[in-house]
């Protein structure tokens, strides 16, 4: 059995979602790099082969050659000699030279070809470029070198030489020269090289992970190519809690953490703050952003109303705006549009407001002949065409607009015709008498009482006022049925209709006239739900609007795009991470409080590379699990801007804790949990899921990998291997034990009183604690296994993308009622 350590503890372990560190072989003992052979394989080898590719050559970061090896076929290019030939003495073609003899290094080599030239004497050098470069005698012998090089002379990537000989060289942070344990050189902080040769920042490296210069700055993250830390996603939200640096009360404001912020109650007045009352309500005298409500020197901002039907505010002393009142029913606010309960609408006839520059009148009703007719013009303008059924004897005059008659002094004494027979005109009654000298009725007469008032059962013409019921009938159904007292010839006046009485299509009774039903009348009629309009529950158009309410349980679920894998020990690869949460919330005005209770989580499957045998992993967070024994609960506290459907939502950020405890956590956007889970302080362990083992249970999936051709199986978690040529004999987990942290902020609307949905900022950590050896039924601890919680796999949420959905829940608030509610 082996332990963790060395290739294995970094790349065996792969655990919840995170690319472990880089898997290399390399246990850091290989020579510098360009070192070069033994005998016989370096730079003399190969008998006029170019040892510089391999041995000494003439660059200083070639590395140090070899010893001389056999000769062997010549370096030229082009036509060979006969090796029958070569060695009798005599020169033939494409000879350089014949001696004789078979022997090497006398100048004439046995393939018949110079020993060297002053442009080819490959074979005359050692290996050993410290020594010098050997030279080549006119006689074609090879001759000794000059003398070694000066001490100090690069000789290779990390070598350098000292007396004659290439050794390597020292570390010494700024020469250039790259020797472990330097990681670069020359220093470079702008290029991501410190003082010290080593990298700023390195992704496998806990302590050179980066961290945001500010906690409300966005995360930052190593680019392992530049070794620069660069913030990635977003900033946190403005207004957060924060701590950094000195002072207290300290807020995120554009990505800085900062005690100097609208809504602390001290007006910074060097940064154009006017005002700052401690709250970020506009209107109160000192606005959202610090600025006074009204001022009555800006006429920008004196309280001037933007509605065209609504009379401008007046500025107070305290910087507040008086209540807005609407215009004057009427007035006109637009092309053919006038203003009506501080809304500006198309006129409507009979609503008993005259638009004006549209409409000549409007009584409230839409009965023609009463002054005002059902078109919103003037029953009588002109008498002598308006007034067509003017009584004999008399002449057609307006009177209020209506149609009314005087006596006709020019008809007197003309024969005219009534009830009573024929008679003649006399000062405006067709009498043969004297209408009005209440005597008897006289021809031509039907009555006279001695007066000339209309309507008292006797017309000033002596005509009954009313003979039947049809006589008094004004044809307007709101002030009553009248009828006719046939004894008394007087129409009674029965009671109006109740407002809001129907009349017609879409008419109303209103104060005893009918007329059109209109949003904005005050009255709740026809299709309408409610009125007057642009009220908490009522729209511009009389329509009932949700008051919506948050206070209850509903169902959370957030949806993380996340990617892992480094291309060494996990292939790198995209996903989604889905938690689930149950949230009990309480609201009161614009702001609420929720309890959150976990009640799922579901990660990606991930894959190791072919060097490690291309596994499929899965983790399962069990489903009983969240149900189960001290789930905890965390608090939620966030706003709406408004009690109707539309409002936008928001939440503050909330780190989520299972299978752990801890106190007051450090920041939990920017600096993040520290990398061993031992040095968290304080750091409890919990056993959240009741089931007797330490931090949160997650069991390694098994059976066939969806979407992967057949066969292709998850395997159980490797946590110790002697390397990756033996992984079938390594020892398994079926399950590991985790301390887990979510951090969740939203931003979103409210879609419906029962539905919200937005965006988020997510992220999440996993912490190994320990897992179950499989097969054996006991626990495997990080003292017993090393389990290397520095190199866990890690989910990246910097792309951003996350969205959450949430749902009122009925009567059933499990985590099951959760999870079933937003699949």
């Amino acid at each position: 059995m082996h332990r963790l350590s060395g290739f294995a503890a970094v790349c065996a372990l792969l655990v919840t979602g995170i690319s472990a560190a880089s898997c290399s072989s390399d246990n850091g003992t290989t020579p510098p790099t360009g070192t070069g052979g033994s005998s016989g394989t370096g730079g003399g080898g190969q008998g006029g082969a170019d040892a510089s590719t391999a041995g000494s050559g003439n660059s200083p970061d070639s590395g140090t050659g070899g010893t001389s090896g056999d000769a062997g076929p010549s370096e030229d290019a082009g036509p060979q000699p006969d090796p029958a030939l070569c060695g009798n003495g005599q020169l033939d073609p494409y000879e350089d030279c014949d001696d004789g003899n078979k022997k090497t290094r006398d100048g004439c080599e046995n393939s018949c070809r110079w020993t060297c030239t002053s442009t080819r004497d490959s074979l005359c050098q050692d290996g050993d470029y410290c020594n010098g470069r050997e030279v080549c005698n006119e006689n074609h012998t090879c001759g000794a070198s000059p003398g070694p090089l000066p001490d100090d002379t690069r000789c290779g990537v990390a070598n350098v030489c000292k007396s004659g000989v290439c050794v390597p060289a020292a570390a010494i942070c700024g020469d250039t020269l790259l020797v472990d344990p330097e990681e670069c050189d020359p220093p470079n902080v702008a290029a991501g090289c410190d003082a010290d040769c080593r990298f700023t920042c390195k992704g496998d490296d806990p302590t050179r992970n980066c961290v945001s210069p500010d906690p409300c700055a966005a995360p930052a993250k190593c680019n392992d190519l530049t070794h620069l830390c660069e913030l990635k996603g977003t900033p946190r939200k403005d207004y957060d809690s924060c701590t950094y640096g000195t002072g207290t009360n300290k807020r995120c404001i554009a990505g800085v953490c900062t005690d100097k912020y609208c809504s602390n109650s001290i007006p910074e007045t060097a940064s154009g703050e006017e005002c700052d009352d401690g709250n970020r309500q506009d209107g109160d005298g000192c606005d959202a952003d610090c600025t006074y409500s009204c001022l009555t020197t800006d006429s920008t901002r004196n309280c001037h109303a933007t509605n065209a039907c609504m009379n401008d505010g007046t500025c107070q002393a305290n910087h507040t705006c008086t209540t807005q009142t609407p215009k004057t029913k009427g007035t006109a606010c637009g092309t053919k549009q006038n203003c009506v309960e501080g809304n500006c609408v198309a006129p409507v006839c009979g609503d008993g407001i005259v638009a004006a520059g549209v409409e000549a009148c409007d009584d409230g009703n839409v009965t023609n002949g009463d002054g005002c007719d059902n078109d919103c013009t003037k029953s009588c303008v002109n008498p002598l065409t308006d007034c067509p059924n003017t009584p004999a004897c008399r002449t057609a005059v307006c009177t209020n607009d209506k149609c009314d008659s005087t006596p006709d002094a020019s008809k007197d004494g003309q024969t005219c015709s009534t009830g009573g027979g024929t008679a003649k005109c006399a000062q405006g009654a067709c009498t043969n008498g004297t209408c009005g000298n209440g005597g008897a009725p006289e021809t031509g007469e039907q009555c006279d009482d001695g007066n000339l008032t209309p309507g008292d059962g006797c017309e000033p013409n002596c005509t009954f006022t009313c003979a039947k019921d049809a006589d008094c009938n004004d044809g307007d159904p709101c002030n009553g049925a009248e009828t006719c007292n046939t004894t008394t010839h007087k129409c009674n006046d029965p009671a109006d209709q109740s407002n809001g009485t129907s009349c017609g299509s879409n008419k109303i009774c209103v104060s005893g006239g009918c007329r059109p039903a209109i949003c904005g009348d005050g009255v709740v009629s026809g299709s309408e739900g409610c009125d007057p309009p642009n009220t908490l529950g009522c729209d511009d158009k009389c329509k009932p609007r949700a008051i919506c309410n948050l206070t209850g349980s509903w169902a959370l679920k957030v949806v993380v795009p996340v990617t892992w894998g480094d291309g060494a020990a996990l292939v790198e690869s995209t996903g989604v991470i889905k938690q689930w949460a149950r949230l009990k919330f309480t609201q009161t005005g614009l702001t609420f409080t929720a309890d959150l209770k976990p009640c799922g989580l579901q990660i990606p499957d991930f894959q190791t590379t072919p060097t490690l045998g291309s596994e499929w992993y899965g983790l399962l967070f069990p489903d009983t699990s969240w149900d189960a024994g001290p789930m905890p609960t965390f608090a939620v506290s966030g706003s709406v801007d408004s009690q109707l459907i539309g409002a936008k939502f928001d939440t503050f950020s909330v780190a989520i804790l299972l299978g752990t405890k801890i106190t007051a956590p450090a920041d939990p956007i920017s600096t993040g949990w520290p990398q061993d889970a031992t040095n968290l302080s304080p750091f409890t362990l919990f056993d959240s899921d009741n089931d007797a083992k330490p931090g949160f249970t997650v069991n390694a999936k098994s059976g066939p990998v969806p979407g992967q051709p057949a066969n292709t199986d998850y395997k159980n978690i490797i946590v110790a291997a002697s390397d990756p040529a033996h992984l079938e004999n390594a020892t398994r987990a079926d399950s590991m034990y985790l301390a887990i942290r979510q951090i969740a902020a939203q931003t979103g609307t409210v879609t419906s009183c029962d539905t919200i949905t937005g965006t988020a900022t997510a992220q999440i950590e996993n912490h190994i604690i320990g897992c179950n050896v499989a097969g054996e039924n006991r626990l495997c601890t990080s003292d017993e296994w090393g389990l290397p919680d520095a190199v866990r796999p890690q989910y990246d949420t910097s792309a951003g993308g996350a969205t959450f959905d949430a749902k009122r829940l009925g009567t059933t608030t499990t985590c099951t009622a959760v999870r079933s509610a937003l699949p």
